[in-house]
């Protein structure tokens, strides 16, 4: 009897590519639930310059006759914290780049670390009860290090990839916002292929037998 071959198209992560995706949507749910109510008051205390006069953020938005919705405004501090900074008016009508995150300090600044720790958390995960090179789904690399790093880092990639190129379109508002290339690349592609792989990494210490 003739074994039939499924046809049926697979996503290249499996499902382990939902670690991503809960990531991602994850991030954007703490940093919302942070500053969501209060993200005006953010723009308070962001000063922005022009060659011969500055104001806060809020009043060159408020100048340019830009809104930006919580939603939005929420999309900037989360890819912010991707080190990926948003264009913004400025007094005189040009525009400049900021990170909100890094111009106002203190506590926000913990807002860096919520990317990275949750794809680490999702790295960790996507290699979970892997004891054997053989239980990974990515044949990639000539040691168990590497082939944990891709396994960590890949099916999370495929899962967050998809929501950040999503996102940074959705984060613009009147014109501004975070740097679209950067979104796509640097927050879809880089950081979890870094910090999911070191997750896979840790995934490699705690569930890895050697034979």
């Amino acid at each position: 009897m003739t074994e039939t071959r499924s046809t049926h198209l697979r996503y290249p992560g499996g499902r382990k590519s939902l670690l991503g995706a809960f990531a991602y949507l994850a991030g954007y749910a703490l940093v919302f639930a942070w500053k969501g109510n209060s993200i005006d008051g953010v723009f308070e205390q962001v000063t922005v310059e022009s060659r011969y006069q500055s104001s806060t953020l809020a009043e060159a938005l408020a100048t340019a006759d830009v809104g930006v919705s919580a939603v939005e405004g929420v999309g900037w501090l989360f890819y912010n914290a991707h080190y990926i900074s948003v264009s913004v008016p400025t007094p005189a009508g040009g525009v400049t780049q900021k990170n909100l995150l890094s111009s106002v300090g203190g506590p926000l600044s913990f807002g860096f670390l919520v990317p990275p720790l949750l794809l680490l958390f999702a790295g960790l995960f996507a290699t979970y009860g892997a004891s054997n090179v053989h239980d990974l789904r990515f044949d990639l690399g000539d040691s168990a290090f590497v082939r944990y790093w891709y396994n960590g880092a890949f099916p999370v990639l495929f899962g967050y990839v998809p929501f950040a190129t999503v996102g940074v379109v959705v984060s613009w508002a009147g014109g501004f916002g975070p740097d679209l290339l950067l979104g796509w690349v640097l927050a879809g592609m880089v950081y979890p292929f870094v910090f999911a792989g070191v997750g896979g990494l840790i995934g490699n210490a705690i569930w890895y037998e050697s034979n």
